[in-house]
């Protein structure tokens, strides 16, 4: 049969079954619904049926599927494999990521946690463990701290490392021209090889020498011919190299934008990470961070603003939330104009409602401040008085000192009094100064709050000392050490003293605390530099905040408990992970 039969045939039927249409009547139509309403009923029960069995196999075996990888998942857990990159935003800009100088720039000091390694390091719950060091002794007179080193450490660079690195650092931090802030910490320490690795010998016992010993180390053969005066502009300081878990990749700047790239150190002595590497990116603004934080362009903040932790927490984020050795407080700069009056101090700090500055700053949640040691850590005393808000008293305490009132605005030698607060313009801290600017209003005082970028805050502002009243936070560690903070030494950058305060008896009971032969003298010596603060008032202390930290839940192994510094979120970094298989629990 060929196709052109087969087309006639087909052709024959469409024109059969047209005509049959085209000739259709409405009695037709009827007697095919008495048809099909008399065999409809059976077409539908059986259709019914095979859905309804279709449809119960279908749940069946999805709540079988559902309970059998939940049940799996029980029995199984993670097993981190290598891979992902981590990736965290900050406030601010990379300036000298350099051990000798990190301490004045929190960007900084995250990232040499990263790259650079000490003989020792922080550890889980503000514990201090070996960390190039295999072992410490201490001789008999509590003097000479003693470490071993571990063998094979190299430098990032593929170097060996050596004792004579660590020599190395310590005579730069010694060295006055280098001008590092870690100088006084330093000061008087004999550092010499022995057998197995470096001795220090102290002038008198010091108790918290092993933090210091925590002191992220330098290499000698990229550094070692630099004139010590050129070590703080030297290319090292944003092309770092160290012996930690990460190795320095890349620095992108950006006008307002930097991208820090660390990749794993293939020669890392210790654990070597899970992840491959780790970037940082810097905003100028916490609005732009968390709005990429949001976007997902970034996996991690750390301290973000309390109110940007309730909104993350709705949208699953992991929060880690720490106490750490910090205080928020507001510094008097005692050589401007007006702040050289120690009774205008102290009618300041009469004036602030601390606890109020705490509610509106961080919603309470945190505890109130009145002493530069903060509460729970290593030399706190229950022992000193407190400052009580009281503003009729702060008047009584202006009108002796000679102080007048012109209607609201206070005066001194028919000068109206006023004062510049400048403060970095996060959340935390703008509206801490804008409490703190409302409580001195309330006294007569004008004045002029301004709200800069963290790097304007600090390179226009706290460095040269531009201001009356700078308000900011600052980390102790967990054995405090106020030398660095109050000593007439660090007035100047890149020393701490923020409120220029020179005071004789402070230094003295500042280098008595350091050569303290035991804990109990140690806080006798602390207690006198703290009566001290509050007898002269060069700063009011406000509060200790809680520290959090936001990450993705695709980064997981990070540890909670206790740190001393921001820091030391990164103390487990080698357990930190972002894929992994999922392996058998063992019975």
């Amino acid at each position: 049969m060929n196709l052109k039969r087969i087309f006639l045939r087909f052709s024959l039927k469409v024109q059969k079954h047209t005509i049959r249409l085209k000739n259709l009547e409405l009695k037709d139509f009827h007697e095919f619904y008495i048809f099909a309403s008399r065999k409809l009923y059976r077409v539908v029960h059986l259709r019914n049926l095979v859905i309804f069995c279709i449809v119960f196999m279908v749940v069946v075996t999805l709540m079988f599927v559902s309970s059998f990888t939940k049940l799996t998942a029980y029995y199984k857990k993670d097993k981190p494999i290598s891979g992902g990159v981590y990736t965290e935003g900050l406030l601010g800009k990379f300036l000298r990521i350099n051990p000798l100088y990190s301490q004045t720039n929190q960007d900084d000091e995250d990232a040499a946690s990263l790259i650079f390694s000490g003989l020792m390091k922080e550890g889980p719950n503000r514990s201090i463990t070996e960390d190039m060091a295999s072992r410490w002794t201490l001789s008999a007179d509590q003097k000479t701290y003693s470490f071993d080193l571990k063998k094979d450490i190299k430098w990032q660079d593929g170097v060996d490392f050596s004792a004579d690195d660590i020599l190395f650092t310590i005579e730069l931090i010694q060295n006055p021209d280098v001008r590092s802030p870690l100088y006084e910490a330093w000061k008087g320490v004999e550092a010499s090889k022995t057998e197995k690795g470096v001795q220090f010998t102290l002038k008198e016992p010091d108790s918290s020498f092993l933090e210091n010993a925590t002191l992220k180390i330098l290499p000698k053969h990229i550094l070692g011919k630099i004139p010590a005066k050129d070590i703080q502009t030297v290319d090292f300081n944003i092309k770092p190299v160290g012996t930690g878990p990460f190795a320095f990749k890349s620095l992108d700047k950006g006008q307002d934008h930097q991208t820090l790239t660390l990749i794993r150190s293939d020669n890392f002595y210790g654990q070597r990470p899970y992840v491959d590497g780790i970037r940082f990116e810097t905003y100028l603004s916490e609005k732009e961070m968390v709005d990429a934080f949001n976007r997902r362009n970034i996996m991690g903040i750390g301290n973000p603003s309390l109110q940007e932790v309730d909104t993350m927490k709705k949208r699953n984020a992991d929060i880690y939330e720490y106490n750490i050795p910090r205080y928020v407080a507001a510094f008097f700069n005692t050589q401007s104009q007006f702040l050289k009056d120690r009774e205008l101090r102290q009618a300041l700090s009469l004036a602030v409602d601390k606890k109020d500055v705490m509610q509106q700053a961080i919603e309470g949640k945190g505890l109130v401040q009145n002493y530069p040691i903060t509460s729970g850590f290593v030399a706190e005393s229950s022992d000193l008085p407190k400052t009580q808000t009281n503003v009729n008293q702060a008047k009584d305490t202006l009108q002796k000192a000679g102080y007048t009132l012109k209607g609201n605005q206070l005066q001194k030698d028919g000068k109206d009094v006023s004062l510049k607060i400048v403060t970095a313009d996060s959340e935390e801290l703008s509206k801490t100064a804008d409490v703190i600017a409302n409580d001195f209003k309330k006294i007569g005082i004008k004045v002029d709050v301004q709200k800069v970028n963290m790097v304007s805050f600090q390179q226009e502002y706290l460095r040269p000392r531009s201001y009356d009243v700078a308000i900011l936070g600052e980390d102790l560690g967990n054995y405090p050490d106020l030398f660095s903070f109050w000593h007439s030494s660090q007035v100047n950058d890149p020393g701490l003293n923020f409120s220029e305060f020179k005071d004789q008896k402070m230094d003295k009971f500042l280098e008595l605390a350091r050569v303290a032969s035991s804990d109990t003298e140690r806080q006798d010596r602390l207690n006198e530099i703290q009566k001290i603060i509050l007898e002269q008032v060069p700063a009011v202390y406000l509060y200790d905040p809680f520290y959090y930290f936001v990450t993705s839940p695709k980064i997981k192994g990070i540890a909670r408990g206790k740190i001393v510094s921001p820091e030391d979120r990164f103390w487990n970094v080698s357990d930190w992970y972002i894929k992994a298989d999922k392996i058998m629990i063992d019975n």
